[in-house]
């Protein structure tokens, strides 16, 4: 097999203070997903927010993330915190005994909390935060769930079992295992169950189907355990060896890696196929290279809808001029098929979801900065592939950036710890569209209330426009009023029944006839100021003809400098409509 190899020590001085840091709702899988998603740059960029108040002596953590609530035990006080990751809004379920570690099935939206004083597990709905609870038979060192199967898997160090409970009735049967069973992990690709034997040095690997159970030895007293379901690997952090050891799902043979002193926690990135181990007694983590990244047999394509009216193009990068475009994913999931399972004879697992967000933090419209969670299909549900709506709130004009990713599962429980349950992360690699929001079409008319006009007389100008098709808002910054080509002034536009108008008045116009033009640029978050002309952008507007509607006209010279918009090559949508004037003398 494989030879994993170690790359890196990281040092971390002992009793550092950590806050919590956020930078909007990453439902992750690890918290190493987040560096992966957000980059070194964002990381550093990072701000502590608050500290949340918990009960006495928390303990364990898990987040739920379809719903964004995340749930603290508190061991020591007989209840659960459930924080609402938007809002910070804190609330208390009472679950009795000793809460200790806790495993959430996003699936379902239950939460499984092992009680370590009553021997039981207690289950609490995340719809009301009501709760059950189920006998376990003895003391619960760690739990696991399945979330394909919907069973949840609690090791029970005495009398040296694994209790299986049914999701759906709560029914719980017994499997013997080794010496004081401290860890477990659930494979839902092949549904195996790994259990940490820590007294006997071995690790059960069950066949959920059939209860069926192997043993195989590892390192001294094994306390943490996790499993890469993209190359079907579990990793044992070995407390008495200062070792980590690796199973190989498809034939069980193992190797060693070396860690530091009392590897304590485990975890891993199965996009870039690196281990991170913490070492409680070097207080380092050690960092292991399996052999690089691979492809994940999770895939998400996309597309943008159909039959949108107001799309431009399809072809990368995408345009449309509807500021809420709606895109679609397909997700299938392959691993029946790749290398690391090929030939077991494994049913690929049904994706379960896919999360997105927008570069500018718009993808979900009353949780600015938060992943959003695409709505299934409903004649996919259940089925392999699924296909996802990319619902996107009311756009800024201009180039975005989606980026998304499929999952199933258990991307929302706790990696595994020397008193926590093993997360089997199941998640594509993060995919991108680039795609550009162009201003909509508006309808604009130009009426003067004098026509014609005596020289000098008073003459007021007023230009309409109508909201563009695909927006929600209406337009916004001013409208330029000409006299031919020269510029007489500008007016912001104010809202009334549904249009938008802008009025000029003026009295300086001699006689003659005049060709009048109302001039905007719509959708531009600015206040009204003067328009600064430079160059031959009075050549270019004499040019307008009347009633011509510009859809795209790119001004190098002669734009209007203010707002986001200070470059002098960035393309504006202009909207002009013309009318003749005469003046008598």
């Amino acid at each position: 097999m494989h030879v994993e190899r170690l790359i890196e020590t990281v040092n971390f001085p002992p009793n550092n203070n950590i806050s919590a840091i956020h930078r909007g709702f990453c439902p992750s899988v690890l918290a190493f997903l987040c560096i992966v998603l957000l980059g070194t740059d964002a990381l550093q960029a990072q701000t502590v927010v608050g500290t949340d108040a918990a009960g006495q002596t928390p303990y364990s953590v898990a987040v739920n993330p379809v719903t964004g609530k995340v749930y603290v035990t508190n061991i020591n006080d007989t209840t659960v915190t459930v924080i609402d990751g938007t809002t910070n809004s804190i609330s208390t379920v009472n679950v009795g005994g000793s809460p200790s570690v806790v495993a959430v099935n996003p699936a379902t939206n239950k939460i499984h909390v092992a009680d370590l004083g009553g021997s039981s597990l207690v289950v609490i709905d995340g719809a009301n935060n009501s709760t059950s609870t189920v006998n376990l038979g003895g003391y619960p060192a760690s739990i696991a769930v399945n979330p394909v199967t919907n069973k949840i898997y609690g090791a029970v160090v005495s009398p040296n079992s694994l209790t299986v409970i049914d999701g759906v009735t709560n029914v719980p049967s017994t499997v013997s295992v080794g010496a004081h069973p401290y860890a477990v992990a659930a494979n839902p690709v092949t549904n195996k169950i790994y259990v940490a034997n820590s007294v006997d040095g071995t690790v059960s690997v069950i066949d959920a189907a059939t209860n069926g159970i192997l043993t195989v030895p590892v390192g001294t007293a094994p306390g943490a355990i996790v499993i890469n379901l993209e190359t079907n690997k579990i990793y044992i952090a070995d407390q008495g060896d200062a070792t980590v050891t690796v199973i190989e799902g498809a034939t069980n043979g193992t190797a060693t890696v070396a860690a530091g002193s009392n590897p304590f926690s485990i975890a891993v990135n199965p996009e870039t196929n690196r281990i991170y181990v913490t070492n409680q007694g070097s207080s380092t983590v050690t960092v292991i290279d399996v052999d690089g990244s691979r492809a994940v047999p999770l895939t998400a394509v996309s597309a943008i809808a159909p039959n949108d009216p107001l799309t431009v193009s399809t072809t990368a990068p995408y345009v449309t001029r509807n500021a809420t475009p709606l895109f679609t994913a397909t997700v299938s999931s392959a691993y029946s098929t790749s290398s690391a399972y090929n030939g077991l004879g494994i049913a690929d697992p049904v994706p379960t979801a896919l999360y997105y967000w927008v570069d500018d933090g718009s993808a979900v419209t009353d949780r600015a900065a938060e992943w959003a969670v695409a709505s299934e299909t409903a004649t996919t549900v259940g089925q392999n592939p699924g296909v996802f709506s990319l619902a996107i709130a009311d756009q800024s004009i201009g180039l975005h950036t989606l980026y998304y990713f499929a999952a199933y599962g258990g991307e929302g429980v706790s990696d595994s710890m020397q008193a926590g349950g093993g997360n089997s992360p199941a998640i594509s690699n993060l995919q991108q569209i680039v795609y550009e929001v162009l201003p909509a079409i508006t309808a604009t008319t130009l009426t003067a209330d004098v026509n014609p006009q005596n020289a000098g007389g008073r003459i007021t100008f007023a230009a309409t426009i109508a909201p563009g098709s695909g927006r929600t808002a209406g337009p916004g910054g001013c409208v330029y009023f000409y006299d031919g080509p020269v510029l007489m002034g500008s007016a912001a536009l104010a809202s009334g029944s549904g249009t938008y108008t802008a009025a000029y008045a003026t009295s300086t116009l001699a006689a003659g006839s005049h060709t009048i033009s109302a001039s905007s640029l719509s959708y531009l978050p600015a206040a009204c100021q003067m328009l600064v002309v430079t160059g031959d952008a009075d050549a270019e507007h004499a040019a307008l003809q009347p009633d011509r509607r510009d859809p795209l006209v790119a001004l190098n010279k002669g734009i209007p400098h203010f707002g986001p918009f200070a470059n002098n090559a960035v393309a504006f949508l202009r909207m002009s409509r013309s009318m003749l004037l005469e003046t008598w003398s």
